[in-house]
């Protein structure tokens, strides 16, 4: 698993993802800290690809490729030629796997979908877009790929926003103002404590007509307005971050997911260094963090291995 983490105004997108990868073989699970789950789509072009769940593409039980090979191989053979809209970058990656990679494969459907989140600028764009796609299995030769998912897109009406995917509990927590599967708990508690303080007031007839399911929705949606505002002044505050702000919040919330798992009996599928980028439509695609060799006296674009 991974957490991936998107924010985004005007000024441009930062992004941001763990290294964390498992690895199952039967009932054996394994984690490694070194995936590569972010990378350029084409040279010289204002998009990146990151990589949530499944890291491979699966063609049968024995036969993979891993997506960011893949992914590797569509930038070294398509000239560096834009497109109009970020959706227009997704559907030509998309048919090149179905005719590249994919052309005479059997079906097959893998226990985990691949879920490509893809961010940044087409040639027509003034700001930035994210969206997921969900690959789920390969069927007659080609991808099963449902289109574009929670497309998010800076505008005049929406100075700002945060994207999210993968291992979003704890990221949400500080976005929302509170971990949101412990709504329902919370609620529940609260109709159960209303109904105990009746009974210690000997109001037996009140207690007896407590409706435990009207009190749950209302305190339920009295947190959620809460969640709402809370999330509302985030927006407030990201709209105006500078690009260093955004990279830094973006990177700490992956790092605070990270924490989180280290310290709780939950299995660590978040961790590893953070890779971090920012993309802008003047300057295009930079790394900040990466934990792959490149060279710093060519922009960090161009990783020592092909990133």
């Amino acid at each position: 698993m991974t957490a991936i983490v998107g924010i985004l105004n005007k000024k441009g997108i930062a992004i941001a993802a763990d290294s964390a990868v498992t690895f199952s073989a039967g009932n054996d699970t394994k984690i490694l800290n070194s995936g590569d789950k972010m990378l350029r789509l084409k040279d010289g072009q204002r998009v990146a690809v990151m990589i949530v769940n499944n890291s491979h593409l699966c063609l049968s039980e024995n036969h993979h490729l891993h997506w960011d090979i893949i992914i590797r191989w569509y930038r070294k053979q398509h000239d560096s030629a834009g497109f109009p809209k970020l959706v227009d970058y997704i559907e030509d990656f998309m048919g090149f796997v179905n005719s590249d990679i994919l052309d005479g494969s059997e079906n097959y459907k893998p226990s985990e979908p691949t879920y490509l989140v893809f961010a940044g600028y087409g040639e027509s764009d003034s700001y930035p877009s994210i969206c997921y796609c969900e690959v789920p299995e390969v069927k007659n030769g080609k991808l099963c790929c449902l289109p574009p998912q929670d497309l998010k897109t800076i505008s005049d009406d929406m100075e700002s926003t945060v994207f999210t995917l993968g291992e979003a509990d704890i990221i949400g927590s500080i976005l929302f103002g509170i971990q949101r599967e412990r709504i329902k708990s919370i609620s529940q508690q609260f109709s159960v404590a209303l109904t105990d303080l009746l009974y210690q007031k000997d109001l037996y007839d009140q207690a007896l007509s407590v409706n435990h399911e009207t009190i749950v929705n209302k305190v339920t949606k009295l947190i959620q307005e809460r969640e709402v505002a809370h999330f509302k002044q985030w927006l407030k505050i990201i709209k105006e971050y500078s690009l260093q702000d955004m990279a830094a919040l973006a990177e700490n919330l992956i790092k605070a997911t990270e924490l989180h798992r280290k310290i709780t009996f939950q299995q660590e599928n978040v961790g590893g260094l953070v890779d971090l980028a920012l993309i802008t439509r003047n300057d295009g695609f930079q790394w900040l963090n990466r934990k792959s060799w490149y060279e710093p006296s060519r922009g960090g674009q161009y990783g020592k291995f092909g990133i």
